[in-house]
Protein backbone atom coordinates (compact mmCIF):
# COMPACT_ATOMS: atom_id res chain seq x y z
CA UNK A 1 0.00 0.00 0.00
CA UNK A 2 2.74 2.55 0.67
CA UNK A 3 3.76 2.80 -2.97
CA UNK A 4 0.48 4.38 -4.23
CA UNK A 5 -0.01 7.76 -2.52
CA UNK A 6 3.71 8.35 -2.13
CA UNK A 7 4.19 8.18 -5.88
CA UNK A 8 1.59 10.90 -6.28
CA UNK A 9 3.55 13.10 -3.88
CA UNK A 10 6.84 12.45 -5.68
CA UNK A 11 5.25 13.53 -8.96
CA UNK A 12 4.09 16.79 -7.45
CA UNK A 13 7.56 17.47 -6.03
CA UNK A 14 9.00 17.10 -9.50
CA UNK A 15 6.35 19.33 -11.03
CA UNK A 16 6.47 22.10 -8.42
CA UNK A 17 10.24 22.08 -8.11
CA UNK A 18 10.45 23.86 -11.47
CA UNK A 19 8.86 26.93 -9.91
CA UNK A 20 12.19 27.77 -8.25
CA UNK A 21 13.20 29.47 -5.01
CA UNK A 22 11.29 29.65 -1.74
CA UNK A 23 7.97 29.94 -3.51
CA UNK A 24 8.55 26.55 -5.14
CA UNK A 25 9.21 24.89 -1.80
CA UNK A 26 6.17 26.38 -0.09
CA UNK A 27 3.92 25.24 -2.96
CA UNK A 28 5.28 21.74 -2.55
CA UNK A 29 4.42 21.74 1.14
CA UNK A 30 0.88 22.97 0.52
CA UNK A 31 0.28 20.22 -2.04
CA UNK A 32 1.60 17.68 0.47
CA UNK A 33 -0.91 18.88 3.10
CA UNK A 34 -3.81 18.87 0.67
CA UNK A 35 -3.14 15.33 -0.52
CA UNK A 36 -2.25 13.65 2.75
CA UNK A 37 -3.96 15.70 5.45
CA UNK A 38 -0.86 16.22 7.60
CA UNK A 39 2.14 18.61 7.45
CA UNK A 40 4.81 15.96 6.78
CA UNK A 41 7.40 17.89 4.79
CA UNK A 42 10.56 16.69 3.10
CA UNK A 43 13.53 18.99 2.67
CA UNK A 44 13.76 18.69 -1.09
CA UNK A 45 16.12 21.18 -2.70
CA UNK A 46 14.13 23.40 -5.10
CA UNK A 47 15.42 24.13 -8.56
CA UNK A 48 16.98 27.55 -8.16
CA UNK A 49 17.20 29.81 -11.15
CA UNK A 50 15.93 29.82 -14.68
CA UNK A 51 18.84 27.74 -15.96
CA UNK A 52 18.09 24.77 -13.70
CA UNK A 53 14.41 25.02 -14.48
CA UNK A 54 15.14 24.91 -18.20
CA UNK A 55 17.47 21.93 -17.74
CA UNK A 56 14.70 20.01 -16.00
CA UNK A 57 12.08 20.99 -18.56
CA UNK A 58 14.37 20.02 -21.46
CA UNK A 59 15.27 16.69 -19.84
CA UNK A 60 11.61 15.85 -19.29
CA UNK A 61 10.69 16.91 -22.84
CA UNK A 62 13.48 14.71 -24.22
CA UNK A 63 12.91 11.61 -22.06
CA UNK A 64 9.13 11.31 -21.91
CA UNK A 65 8.62 10.77 -25.68
CA UNK A 66 11.48 8.24 -25.83
CA UNK A 67 10.00 6.13 -23.04
CA UNK A 68 6.33 6.69 -23.86
CA UNK A 69 4.46 3.49 -23.12
CA UNK A 70 7.65 1.78 -21.89
CA UNK A 71 8.10 3.36 -18.45
CA UNK A 72 6.04 4.94 -15.69
CA UNK A 73 5.84 8.67 -16.56
CA UNK A 74 5.73 9.72 -12.92
CA UNK A 75 8.94 7.83 -12.20
CA UNK A 76 10.50 9.25 -15.37
CA UNK A 77 9.84 12.81 -14.19
CA UNK A 78 11.17 12.01 -10.73
CA UNK A 79 14.38 10.40 -12.02
CA UNK A 80 15.02 13.42 -14.26
CA UNK A 81 14.40 15.68 -11.26
CA UNK A 82 17.04 13.73 -9.33
CA UNK A 83 19.35 14.11 -12.34
CA UNK A 84 19.06 17.89 -12.10
CA UNK A 85 18.88 18.32 -8.29
CA UNK A 86 21.07 15.47 -6.99
CA UNK A 87 23.67 14.50 -9.66
CA UNK A 88 25.72 12.23 -7.30
CA UNK A 89 22.58 10.26 -6.40
CA UNK A 90 21.55 9.96 -10.05
CA UNK A 91 25.04 8.72 -10.98
CA UNK A 92 24.90 6.08 -8.23
CA UNK A 93 21.48 4.90 -9.47
CA UNK A 94 22.74 4.68 -13.03
CA UNK A 95 25.95 2.81 -12.22
CA UNK A 96 24.91 0.61 -9.27
CA UNK A 97 21.47 -0.89 -9.81
CA UNK A 98 22.03 -3.56 -7.11
CA UNK A 99 22.34 -0.86 -4.45
CA UNK A 100 18.71 0.12 -4.98
CA UNK A 101 17.01 -3.00 -6.34
CA UNK A 102 18.65 -5.31 -3.78
CA UNK A 103 19.63 -8.85 -4.63
CA UNK A 104 17.24 -11.72 -3.79
CA UNK A 105 19.25 -12.98 -0.76
CA UNK A 106 19.15 -9.46 0.77
CA UNK A 107 15.54 -8.68 -0.14
CA UNK A 108 13.58 -8.92 3.10
CA UNK A 109 16.66 -10.15 4.98
CA UNK A 110 16.94 -9.76 8.74
CA UNK A 111 20.72 -10.15 8.64
CA UNK A 112 21.71 -6.89 10.35
CA UNK A 113 25.31 -7.01 9.09
CA UNK A 114 24.15 -7.36 5.49
CA UNK A 115 21.56 -4.61 5.91
CA UNK A 116 24.11 -2.26 7.45
CA UNK A 117 26.55 -2.87 4.61
CA UNK A 118 23.82 -2.07 2.06
CA UNK A 119 22.72 1.02 4.02
CA UNK A 120 26.26 2.39 4.06
CA UNK A 121 26.51 2.19 0.27
CA UNK A 122 23.47 4.43 -0.15
CA UNK A 123 24.30 6.71 2.79
CA UNK A 124 27.77 7.33 1.39
CA UNK A 125 26.16 8.80 -1.71
CA UNK A 126 23.60 10.79 0.30
CA UNK A 127 26.41 12.36 2.36
CA UNK A 128 27.81 13.93 -0.80
CA UNK A 129 24.73 16.16 -1.01
CA UNK A 130 24.12 19.41 0.81
CA UNK A 131 23.24 18.92 4.46
CA UNK A 132 19.75 20.32 4.04
CA UNK A 133 19.07 17.99 1.12
CA UNK A 134 20.07 14.68 2.69
CA UNK A 135 16.90 13.84 4.61
CA UNK A 136 14.67 14.52 1.63
CA UNK A 137 16.90 12.65 -0.80
CA UNK A 138 16.99 9.58 1.44
CA UNK A 139 13.22 9.53 1.78
CA UNK A 140 12.92 10.00 -1.97
CA UNK A 141 15.09 6.91 -2.48
CA UNK A 142 12.83 4.89 -0.19
CA UNK A 143 9.73 6.03 -2.07
CA UNK A 144 11.16 5.30 -5.51
CA UNK A 145 12.54 1.95 -4.31
CA UNK A 146 10.17 0.61 -1.63
CA UNK A 147 12.34 -2.49 -1.22
CA UNK A 148 15.01 -0.29 0.42
CA UNK A 149 12.69 0.74 3.27
CA UNK A 150 13.55 -2.47 5.11
CA UNK A 151 17.20 -1.40 5.33
CA UNK A 152 16.31 1.32 7.83
CA UNK A 153 13.09 0.04 9.40
CA UNK A 154 11.35 -3.23 10.19
CA UNK A 155 8.78 -2.60 7.50
CA UNK A 156 9.07 -3.01 3.77
CA UNK A 157 7.69 -4.77 0.72
CA UNK A 158 7.76 -8.51 0.22
CA UNK A 159 8.88 -10.25 -2.99
CA UNK A 160 5.26 -10.50 -4.15
CA UNK A 161 5.43 -6.80 -4.98
CA UNK A 162 7.77 -7.49 -7.91
CA UNK A 163 4.88 -8.40 -10.20
CA UNK A 164 2.91 -5.26 -9.35
CA UNK A 165 5.93 -3.01 -9.89
CA UNK A 166 6.52 -4.59 -13.29
CA UNK A 167 2.86 -4.20 -14.22
CA UNK A 168 3.09 -0.51 -13.33
CA UNK A 169 6.44 -0.17 -15.22
CA UNK A 170 8.10 1.21 -12.08
CA UNK A 171 11.78 2.05 -11.83
CA UNK A 172 11.95 -0.23 -8.77
CA UNK A 173 11.25 -3.23 -11.05
CA UNK A 174 14.36 -5.04 -12.24
CA UNK A 175 12.66 -5.50 -15.62
CA UNK A 176 12.28 -1.76 -16.17
CA UNK A 177 15.14 -0.21 -14.21
CA UNK A 178 17.76 0.03 -16.96
CA UNK A 179 15.58 1.82 -19.50
CA UNK A 180 15.19 4.80 -17.14
CA UNK A 181 18.91 5.51 -17.49
CA UNK A 182 19.64 4.24 -21.02
CA UNK A 183 16.57 5.98 -22.53
CA UNK A 184 16.10 2.90 -24.71
CA UNK A 185 15.47 -0.83 -24.58
CA UNK A 186 18.31 -3.35 -24.61
CA UNK A 187 18.41 -5.84 -27.48
CA UNK A 188 17.25 -8.67 -25.18
CA UNK A 189 14.30 -6.66 -23.85
CA UNK A 190 10.77 -6.62 -25.24
CA UNK A 191 8.88 -3.36 -25.24
CA UNK A 192 5.31 -3.10 -24.00
CA UNK A 193 4.45 -1.32 -27.25
CA UNK A 194 5.84 -4.25 -29.23
CA UNK A 195 3.61 -6.65 -27.30
CA UNK A 196 0.61 -4.41 -27.87
CA UNK A 197 1.36 -4.39 -31.61
CA UNK A 198 1.60 -8.19 -31.66
CA UNK A 199 -1.77 -8.57 -29.94
CA UNK A 200 -3.43 -6.00 -32.18
CA UNK A 201 -3.98 -8.54 -34.99
CA UNK A 202 -5.09 -11.86 -33.45
CA UNK A 203 -5.66 -13.51 -36.83
CA UNK A 204 -1.94 -13.53 -37.62
CA UNK A 205 -0.63 -13.63 -34.06
CA UNK A 206 0.86 -17.15 -34.25
CA UNK A 207 2.91 -16.35 -37.36
CA UNK A 208 4.06 -12.93 -36.16
CA UNK A 209 4.96 -14.19 -32.67
CA UNK A 210 6.98 -17.04 -34.21
CA UNK A 211 8.77 -14.63 -36.58
CA UNK A 212 9.42 -12.19 -33.72
CA UNK A 213 11.17 -14.80 -31.56
CA UNK A 214 13.06 -16.25 -34.52
CA UNK A 215 14.33 -12.82 -35.59
CA UNK A 216 15.26 -11.55 -32.13
CA UNK A 217 16.73 -14.78 -30.76
CA UNK A 218 16.10 -16.91 -27.71
CA UNK A 219 17.14 -14.09 -25.37
CA UNK A 220 13.75 -12.38 -25.81
CA UNK A 221 11.67 -15.42 -24.85
CA UNK A 222 11.70 -14.77 -21.10
CA UNK A 223 10.71 -11.05 -21.19
CA UNK A 224 8.21 -11.70 -23.99
CA UNK A 225 6.42 -14.42 -22.02
CA UNK A 226 6.33 -12.30 -18.86
CA UNK A 227 4.70 -9.42 -20.71
CA UNK A 228 2.21 -11.67 -22.48
CA UNK A 229 1.32 -13.25 -19.14
CA UNK A 230 0.40 -9.84 -17.73
CA UNK A 231 -2.00 -9.22 -20.60
CA UNK A 232 -4.11 -12.35 -20.06
CA UNK A 233 -6.72 -10.87 -17.72
CA UNK A 234 -7.54 -8.10 -20.20
CA UNK A 235 -7.96 -10.29 -23.31
CA UNK A 236 -11.28 -11.19 -24.91
CA UNK A 237 -12.12 -14.70 -26.15
CA UNK A 238 -10.84 -14.07 -29.68
CA UNK A 239 -7.46 -12.91 -28.40
CA UNK A 240 -7.31 -15.74 -25.85
CA UNK A 241 -7.76 -18.39 -28.55
CA UNK A 242 -5.23 -16.69 -30.82
CA UNK A 243 -2.63 -16.37 -28.06
CA UNK A 244 -3.20 -19.99 -27.01
CA UNK A 245 -2.45 -21.26 -30.53
CA UNK A 246 0.53 -18.89 -30.81
CA UNK A 247 1.99 -20.08 -27.51
CA UNK A 248 1.68 -23.73 -28.57
CA UNK A 249 3.48 -22.89 -31.83
CA UNK A 250 6.44 -21.56 -29.80
CA UNK A 251 7.22 -25.11 -28.61
CA UNK A 252 10.01 -25.88 -31.10
CA UNK A 253 11.67 -22.50 -30.44
CA UNK A 254 11.82 -23.01 -26.65
CA UNK A 255 12.54 -26.75 -26.74
CA UNK A 256 16.20 -26.27 -25.77
CA UNK A 257 15.46 -23.86 -22.93
CA UNK A 258 14.82 -26.45 -20.21
CA UNK A 259 17.77 -25.88 -17.82
CA UNK A 260 16.41 -25.04 -14.35
CA UNK A 261 17.26 -21.60 -13.03
CA UNK A 262 17.32 -20.48 -9.44
CA UNK A 263 14.08 -18.58 -8.65
CA UNK A 264 13.16 -18.64 -12.37
CA UNK A 265 11.45 -20.96 -14.82
CA UNK A 266 13.07 -21.95 -18.08
CA UNK A 267 11.58 -20.81 -21.39
CA UNK A 268 9.79 -24.11 -21.98
CA UNK A 269 8.29 -24.19 -18.49
CA UNK A 270 7.23 -20.55 -18.69
CA UNK A 271 5.54 -21.12 -22.05
CA UNK A 272 3.68 -24.13 -20.63
CA UNK A 273 2.61 -22.02 -17.64
CA UNK A 274 1.30 -19.32 -19.98
CA UNK A 275 -0.72 -21.95 -21.88
CA UNK A 276 -2.21 -23.29 -18.63
CA UNK A 277 -3.20 -19.78 -17.58
CA UNK A 278 -4.88 -19.19 -20.93
CA UNK A 279 -6.86 -22.42 -20.58
CA UNK A 280 -7.83 -21.37 -17.06
CA UNK A 281 -9.46 -18.20 -18.45
CA UNK A 282 -12.11 -20.29 -20.18
CA UNK A 283 -15.36 -20.24 -18.20
CA UNK A 284 -16.11 -23.95 -17.67
CA UNK A 285 -14.52 -27.41 -17.58
CA UNK A 286 -16.01 -28.42 -20.93
CA UNK A 287 -14.30 -25.59 -22.79
CA UNK A 288 -11.08 -26.10 -20.83
CA UNK A 289 -11.07 -29.78 -21.72
CA UNK A 290 -11.51 -28.99 -25.44
CA UNK A 291 -8.68 -26.45 -25.33
CA UNK A 292 -6.41 -28.83 -23.39
CA UNK A 293 -6.99 -31.61 -25.92
CA UNK A 294 -6.08 -29.21 -28.71
CA UNK A 295 -2.87 -28.23 -26.92
CA UNK A 296 -1.75 -31.76 -26.05
CA UNK A 297 -2.72 -33.05 -29.46
CA UNK A 298 -0.62 -30.53 -31.40
CA UNK A 299 2.23 -29.30 -29.16
CA UNK A 300 5.73 -30.19 -30.34
CA UNK A 301 8.10 -31.59 -29.29
CA UNK A 302 6.43 -34.22 -27.14
CA UNK A 303 8.46 -33.14 -24.12
CA UNK A 304 6.93 -29.67 -24.40
CA UNK A 305 3.44 -31.21 -24.59
CA UNK A 306 4.25 -33.17 -21.42
CA UNK A 307 5.27 -29.97 -19.64
CA UNK A 308 1.99 -28.35 -20.71
CA UNK A 309 0.12 -31.36 -19.31
CA UNK A 310 1.91 -30.92 -15.99
CA UNK A 311 0.86 -27.26 -15.74
CA UNK A 312 -2.74 -28.11 -16.62
CA UNK A 313 -3.28 -29.80 -13.27
CA UNK A 314 -2.99 -28.57 -9.70
CA UNK A 315 0.18 -29.43 -7.79
CA UNK A 316 -0.43 -31.57 -4.70
CA UNK A 317 2.07 -29.45 -2.76
CA UNK A 318 0.12 -26.21 -3.32
CA UNK A 319 -3.44 -26.78 -2.20
CA UNK A 320 -4.44 -23.15 -2.80
CA UNK A 321 -3.37 -23.21 -6.44
CA UNK A 322 -6.28 -23.01 -8.87
CA UNK A 323 -6.19 -25.97 -11.20
CA UNK A 324 -6.96 -25.63 -14.88
CA UNK A 325 -8.54 -29.08 -15.13
CA UNK A 326 -10.26 -31.32 -12.61
CA UNK A 327 -9.04 -34.87 -12.11
CA UNK A 328 -11.42 -36.64 -14.50
CA UNK A 329 -10.89 -34.39 -17.56
CA UNK A 330 -7.14 -34.27 -16.87
CA UNK A 331 -6.98 -38.08 -16.93
CA UNK A 332 -8.83 -38.07 -20.26
CA UNK A 333 -6.22 -35.71 -21.70
CA UNK A 334 -3.45 -37.91 -20.24
CA UNK A 335 -4.85 -41.00 -21.99
CA UNK A 336 -5.00 -39.07 -25.26
CA UNK A 337 -1.36 -38.07 -24.78
CA UNK A 338 -0.33 -41.66 -23.96
CA UNK A 339 -1.82 -42.82 -27.25
CA UNK A 340 0.05 -40.06 -29.06
CA UNK A 341 3.33 -41.22 -27.49
CA UNK A 342 2.55 -44.83 -28.41
CA UNK A 343 1.92 -43.88 -32.04
CA UNK A 344 5.18 -41.90 -32.19
CA UNK A 345 7.42 -44.75 -31.00
CA UNK A 346 7.65 -46.71 -34.32
CA UNK A 347 8.68 -43.52 -36.15
CA UNK A 348 11.73 -42.79 -33.97
CA UNK A 349 15.26 -43.39 -35.25
CA UNK A 350 16.60 -43.66 -31.71
CA UNK A 351 15.26 -44.64 -28.28
CA UNK A 352 12.69 -42.26 -26.81
CA UNK A 353 14.94 -41.52 -23.83
CA UNK A 354 17.49 -40.06 -26.28
CA UNK A 355 15.05 -38.60 -28.82
CA UNK A 356 13.64 -36.06 -26.35
CA UNK A 357 15.17 -34.31 -23.35
CA UNK A 358 12.12 -35.38 -21.37
CA UNK A 359 12.17 -38.91 -22.75
CA UNK A 360 11.98 -40.65 -19.37
CA UNK A 361 9.08 -38.40 -18.40
CA UNK A 362 7.31 -39.29 -21.65
CA UNK A 363 7.74 -42.99 -20.93
CA UNK A 364 6.21 -42.43 -17.53
CA UNK A 365 3.32 -40.47 -19.04
CA UNK A 366 2.58 -43.38 -21.39
CA UNK A 367 2.50 -45.78 -18.43
CA UNK A 368 0.22 -43.44 -16.48
CA UNK A 369 -2.07 -43.15 -19.49
CA UNK A 370 -2.49 -46.90 -19.97
CA UNK A 371 0.23 -47.81 -22.49
CA UNK A 372 2.85 -49.71 -20.41
CA UNK A 373 3.20 -52.59 -22.90
CA UNK A 374 4.11 -50.21 -25.72
CA UNK A 375 6.90 -48.73 -23.60
CA UNK A 376 8.23 -52.16 -22.52
CA UNK A 377 8.33 -53.32 -26.14
CA UNK A 378 10.08 -50.09 -27.16
CA UNK A 379 12.81 -50.46 -24.51
CA UNK A 380 13.32 -54.17 -25.24
CA UNK A 381 13.56 -53.47 -28.99
CA UNK A 382 16.36 -50.94 -28.62
CA UNK A 383 18.29 -52.90 -25.99
CA UNK A 384 18.19 -55.98 -28.26
CA UNK A 385 19.23 -53.89 -31.25
CA UNK A 386 22.19 -52.33 -29.44
CA UNK A 387 22.94 -53.29 -25.81
CA UNK A 388 25.16 -50.20 -25.49
CA UNK A 389 21.95 -48.18 -25.12
CA UNK A 390 21.67 -49.56 -21.56
CA UNK A 391 24.22 -47.00 -20.36
CA UNK A 392 22.20 -44.04 -21.66
CA UNK A 393 18.99 -45.53 -20.27
CA UNK A 394 20.41 -45.75 -16.75
CA UNK A 395 22.14 -42.36 -16.99
CA UNK A 396 19.00 -40.55 -18.12
CA UNK A 397 16.93 -42.38 -15.50
CA UNK A 398 19.26 -41.17 -12.75
CA UNK A 399 18.86 -37.59 -13.98
CA UNK A 400 20.95 -34.46 -13.67
CA UNK A 401 21.52 -32.13 -10.74
CA UNK A 402 22.41 -28.46 -11.17
CA UNK A 403 24.88 -27.50 -8.48
CA UNK A 404 27.02 -24.62 -7.34
CA UNK A 405 26.46 -20.88 -7.76
CA UNK A 406 26.48 -21.24 -11.55
CA UNK A 407 24.07 -24.17 -11.62
CA UNK A 408 26.48 -26.46 -13.44
CA UNK A 409 25.04 -29.82 -14.55
CA UNK A 410 26.19 -32.89 -12.61
CA UNK A 411 25.28 -36.55 -13.06
CA UNK A 412 23.14 -37.91 -10.23
CA UNK A 413 23.61 -41.24 -8.51
CA UNK A 414 21.34 -44.06 -9.70
CA UNK A 415 19.60 -44.89 -6.42
CA UNK A 416 16.87 -47.22 -5.20
CA UNK A 417 14.10 -44.77 -6.10
CA UNK A 418 15.38 -44.71 -9.68
CA UNK A 419 15.39 -48.51 -9.76
CA UNK A 420 11.83 -48.69 -8.48
CA UNK A 421 10.70 -46.08 -11.01
CA UNK A 422 12.47 -47.85 -13.85
CA UNK A 423 10.76 -51.12 -12.95
CA UNK A 424 7.39 -49.49 -13.66
CA UNK A 425 7.96 -49.49 -17.43
CA UNK A 426 11.11 -51.58 -18.06
CA UNK A 427 11.81 -55.26 -17.57
CA UNK A 428 14.81 -55.14 -15.21
CA UNK A 429 15.90 -58.60 -16.38
CA UNK A 430 16.16 -57.21 -19.92
CA UNK A 431 18.39 -54.45 -18.57
CA UNK A 432 20.57 -57.03 -16.79
CA UNK A 433 20.86 -59.10 -20.00
CA UNK A 434 21.96 -56.00 -21.95
CA UNK A 435 24.64 -55.30 -19.33
CA UNK A 436 25.93 -58.87 -19.66
CA UNK A 437 26.29 -58.37 -23.41
CA UNK A 438 28.30 -55.22 -22.80
CA UNK A 439 30.39 -56.34 -19.80
CA UNK A 440 30.29 -60.10 -19.97
CA UNK A 441 29.66 -62.11 -16.82
CA UNK A 442 31.50 -59.75 -14.47
CA UNK A 443 30.29 -60.10 -10.90
CA UNK A 444 28.19 -57.25 -9.39
CA UNK A 445 30.09 -54.88 -7.07
CA UNK A 446 30.22 -55.79 -3.39
CA UNK A 447 29.14 -52.33 -2.27
CA UNK A 448 27.33 -49.27 -3.55
CA UNK A 449 29.69 -46.49 -4.71
CA UNK A 450 28.39 -42.93 -4.90
CA UNK A 451 29.77 -40.00 -6.83
CA UNK A 452 32.36 -38.61 -4.43
CA UNK A 453 31.49 -34.91 -4.47
CA UNK A 454 29.35 -32.59 -6.54
CA UNK A 455 32.02 -29.92 -6.87
CA UNK A 456 35.34 -31.80 -7.04
CA UNK A 457 35.67 -31.04 -10.75
CA UNK A 458 36.47 -34.65 -11.66
CA UNK A 459 34.61 -36.26 -14.57
CA UNK A 460 32.16 -38.94 -13.51
CA UNK A 461 33.01 -42.48 -14.60
CA UNK A 462 30.25 -43.30 -17.12
CA UNK A 463 30.28 -46.93 -16.01
CA UNK A 464 29.55 -46.03 -12.39
CA UNK A 465 25.82 -45.89 -13.06
CA UNK A 466 25.94 -49.51 -14.27
CA UNK A 467 27.74 -50.58 -11.08
CA UNK A 468 25.10 -48.78 -9.03
CA UNK A 469 22.29 -50.54 -10.92
CA UNK A 470 23.93 -53.96 -10.51
CA UNK A 471 24.37 -53.53 -6.77
CA UNK A 472 20.74 -52.47 -6.29
CA UNK A 473 19.48 -55.15 -8.67
CA UNK A 474 21.12 -57.94 -6.68
CA UNK A 475 19.75 -56.71 -3.32
CA UNK A 476 16.13 -56.87 -2.15
CA UNK A 477 13.91 -54.06 -3.40
CA UNK A 478 10.23 -53.21 -3.24
CA UNK A 479 8.79 -54.65 -6.44
CA UNK A 480 5.15 -53.56 -6.18
CA UNK A 481 4.53 -50.70 -8.61
CA UNK A 482 2.93 -47.55 -7.25
CA UNK A 483 1.78 -44.93 -9.71
CA UNK A 484 1.63 -41.37 -8.31
CA UNK A 485 -1.68 -39.88 -7.26
CA UNK A 486 -3.27 -37.05 -9.22
CA UNK A 487 -1.26 -33.89 -8.69
CA UNK A 488 1.98 -35.70 -7.81
CA UNK A 489 5.11 -36.10 -9.92
CA UNK A 490 7.37 -39.15 -9.45
CA UNK A 491 10.88 -38.47 -8.20
CA UNK A 492 12.61 -39.84 -11.30
CA UNK A 493 11.21 -36.94 -13.31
Amino acid sequence: GAAGPRRSRVYRWSATRTKGGTEGRSRCRRVCRLNHGHPQDLTIAPINGVRSAKRYANAAAFTLPLLKGEANPIDVLTIEGIHVCYPPLYQAMRDHRDWFLLSDPLFGSRDEAARQSQRELIETVIERLEINDRKGALELVQQLFPQTQGLWTNTGCGPDWHEQWATEQRVCSAEYYDRYFAYALATNEVGDQEVAALLAEPESLARRLHDFVQARGSGVVQPLLRRLDRQIDSLDRRHLDALLDAAVALGPLVAEDTVPRFFQLGGQEQTARLIARLVLQLPDQRQRLAAAKRVIGTAEPLGFASECLEWLKAKASTADETQALDREPWMRVLKQFARRIRDRLPKLDKPLWLADKRGIQLMWRAVQGGEPRAIRRHVAHWLDRDPEFVLSLLTVSAGTAYVGDLGLPQQRDFDRDNLKGLAEFVDLHAVRRAIRKVRGNARPPAQYTSIERWDDGKPVDPGLVIDQFLFLYTHPVVTEPSLPRFGETPRLL
